[in-house]
């Protein structure tokens, strides 16, 4: 089995170098995104930072880039550790099994500036540098967070998913259950087939994305409102960080910080006009009750240090004063 991963590994891994242009870079990068080209925190992070390396680089760094038909998002960080390939773009909840330090990001408010200057990203660099996996950026989709669909109205109700079954990732499942619903653990591509199919009755994913994949042809309903933070990660193998020289590591991090802070700005426009293309589409808007609207953001990063804690309670814990004093998180 082993034998078999790593030799699909490295098939990527060969492909990736095949992919370079007429005129070889200087530098040749190859990463494996969890997300594909026509998804927008693709669109938006991947193809941004990828563009400002090249530019911050004047053209010497090039990175090549393939999507999770290449490696399933689950199984993507024993080949960065290994060095089979350089970089991923990814979520932490994708690699709870190795460690949940990462989604104790989704616990803090977004804002990328504050986070770097305030010592939050740095601690979190510190942390995976332990496992041979650089931070080089935390990109948040938006001020929006999380949105739930649904294939019913949930207006009025007690618990909003009382009864229902919900698609859930270890990201979702705490807020599943204080909704009154039963999680069932899903990978994102399942998500349309299972609604469409009774599988599940609702179902989250990031603010922007619903549109992207088409959930307005199996659910009627889209729950509001929004809540939580959400943010991608772009990692590198530590070993392929520390090799580069240090202009080219100072223009890879500035690539990084401003592709965050594009992020921010660009993937809460496109939540916020995705709410309405939901609507256009025939979607209706069902809402949460007063309760559950007021407290599912705070639920929600109550849950994310939680899951943290359960990997180092000392880590997480460092992690949340640095959070609590700059006024991101409770």
């Amino acid at each position: 089995m082993i034998i078999a991963k790593l030799s699909k590994y490295a098939a990527v891994s060969a492909l990736a170098l095949g992919l370079s242009g007429v005129g070889a870079m200087a530098e040749t990068l190859k990463m494996v995104s969890s997300w594909a080209s026509n998804q927008a925190t693709y669109r938006v992070n991947v193809e941004t930072f990828v563009a400002k390396v090249a530019e911050h680089t004047g053209g010497n760094t090039d990175i090549n880039v393939v999507g999770p038909e290449a490696i399933s998002p689950l199984e993507l960080v024993e080949p960065l550790q290994t060095g089979i390939i350089d970089m991923i773009f990814t979520h932490p909840a994708y690699h709870a099994g190795t460690t949940k330090i990462g989604m104790a990001a989704d616990g803090i408010a977004v804002d990328p500036a504050t986070w770097r200057e305030s010592g939050i990203f740095d601690a979190f660099d510190a942390y995976y540098q332990t496992l041979g996996i650089k931070v080089i950026g935390i990109m948040p989709l938006g001020q929006r967070g999380f949105r739930f669909v649904t294939n019913q109205a949930v207006d009025g109700r007690e618990h909003s998913f009382e009864g229902m079954k919900v698609r859930a990732n270890a990201s979702h499942i705490a807020i599943i259950e204080k909704l009154g619903g039963s999680p069932v653990p899903l990978g994102g591509g399942e998500i349309y087939s299972s609604l469409q199919n009774g599988v599940i009755d609702a179902a989250p994913w990031s603010a922007t994305g619903l549109v992207d994949f088409k959930l307005y042809e199996v659910a009627s309903h889209v729950l509001q409102p929004d809540f939580g933070s959400l943010s991608n990660w772009m990692f590198m193998n530590l070993d392929k960080w520390n090799s580069l020289d240090a202009d080219t590591q100072a223009a890879i991090t500035r690539a990084a910080a401003e592709t965050e802070l594009y992020a921010l700005e660009e993937m809460t426009r496109i939540a916020d006009m995705e709410l309405g293309q939901l609507q256009e589409k025939g979607m209706a808007i069902t809402n949460m009750n007063a309760n559950e609207a007021e407290n599912i953001s705070a639920w929600m990063s109550e849950a994310m240090w939680g899951l943290a804690m359960d990997t180092d309670a000392d880590v997480a814990a460092s992690i949340r004063k640095l959070a609590v004093d700059a006024g991101l998180s409770q």
